[in-house]
């Protein structure tokens, strides 16, 4: 069973993927970069973008959203 602080924050390291982060990616997506370097570009690693992309898959939030965006942005 995962406990929760008391103000009902999960424990552990905040995750990267902000809003502004996954805007700076999408735009760069959207202007052909690669996914290795707008992952870079945002303030993050490519392995974290596919762990993002990985959770997306069991529809878990913020990821499901992020990857419909980041689909988007490729079309």
């Amino acid at each position: 069973m995962i406990t929760r602080h008391p103000t009902g924050r999960r424990p552990g390291r905040p995750c990267k993927l902000t809003p502004q982060v996954q805007q700076k990616i999408c735009q760069a997506i959207s202007e052909l970069v690669p996914y290795e370097y707008a992952a870079v570009g945002a303030g993050t690693s490519y392995q974290a973008m596919q762990e993002w992309m990985h959770r997306a898959e069991n529809n878990e939030e913020p990821f499901a959203s992020f990857k419909v965006a980041v689909k988007e942005a490729e079309a």
